[in-house]
Order: structure tokens, then sequence, then C-alpha cells
């Protein structure tokens, strides 16, 4: 557990994501309700499926924030596949998206970035780049997918992310984002 002012930054696992669903579930609204993502209200009602089905990955870890007894800050993921997954369809997007030389950042042993989501309200303190670095400092690489006007793309290219491609789904678009420092 550390400390950050008035925060508390923890590294956890899939037992204490699974027990935040609820304050996740509305972080993950507060997060992408609003521009650039504009999330529709049928996402924000699947969160607590979706997530499941995250936390089912081998290898699942993530980082909370709490201001007070609130989580304001939460971001998860897990290593990638040896190879990128057939399924489900954003993979095969990813691939298709990112130039063949580079899909060694898409695979083992770079980290996968899943969600990544700091509360409005607390943006602009440094928690979304101390939680970039406790889930990824430890990793050979890592990669990520983002909206290309999200203000959280500064602070992935800020430490290190290149874009390598971009894809849209469900009328998203998305740059598709590695960090490697095995070269």
């Amino acid at each position: 557990m550390a400390g950050m002012g008035e925060y508390v930054v923890r590294v956890v696992g899939v037992t204490e994501l699974a027990a935040a669903v609820e304050p996740l579930a509305w972080l993950y609204r507060l997060s992408f309700v609003g521009p650039p993502w504009n999330e529709r209200e049928e996402r924000f009602a699947a969160f607590a499926e979706v997530f499941a089905a995250h936390l089912a990955h081998e290898g699942v870890r993530g980082v909370l924030v709490w201001s007070g007894d609130e989580i304001v800050g939460a971001a998860y993921g897990w290593r990638a596949a040896p190879e990128i997954p057939d399924a489900p369809a954003f993979y095969q997007a990813v691939r298709g998206a990112v130039d063949s030389a580079d899909h060694r950042g898409l695979r083992a042993p770079a980290f996968e970035v899943v969600n990544f989501m700091v509360d409005p309200g607390h943006q602009r303190r440094g928690l979304g780049r101390r939680m970039l670095s406790c889930l990824v400092d430890d990793a050979d690489g890592a990669w990520l997918c983002t909206h290309p006007e999200a203000p959280a793309r500064a602070l992935y290219e800020s430490a290190g992310f290149v874009v390598r491609g971009a894809i849209t789904l469900e009328d998203v678009p998305l740059v598709v984002m590695t960090l490697d420092r095995r070269l």
C-alpha cells in the first residue's frame, strides 16, 4: 500500500477487483460517459458481465486508488497471450491494424492494459501516472487501446507508449499503443 497525500494506491489481485465491482461500475460510468468516449447506456449496463469475463483471464492484476473510502481510480489487465488470440473479434482487429513486425509488442511477456479509469474530479493529480507505473513497470512491455482524443493518450505517450495502428470498434475510433522495453 502506498500513499500519495490524500490517496492510497494498492496493487490488487482478482479477489479484490471482484469485490469492488459496484464502485468500479460507477467509476466506469464517470470515466466514459463524456467526450471523447460518449459510451452508450448498454455498455454501462453490461459492465458487471464484461468485468466478470475479464477477471476470468489468467494473471489478472490491477491497481485501485482510494480517496478516503471511495475508489477514485482503477486500472487492470493481464499478461498478454503467447500469440494474439483469434477471438474475440477485438483481437483480430488489433492484429490487422498493427504491422506484423510490431506484433511482438502485443504478445507475452507484454502486459495488456485492459481498463484504465480515473474519476474526472480527481484527474491531473498524478494518479494515472502512478497507476500505469504500478501496472507496467515490472513488465518487458505493454500494450493498450485508447481513443485518439482521450486525455490519457498524452500520459501513455509520456510513459513511452507508441501508436502502432488504429481501429474502429462499434463506431469508436481507437489507437493501438505499445511500450517495448526489450529494445
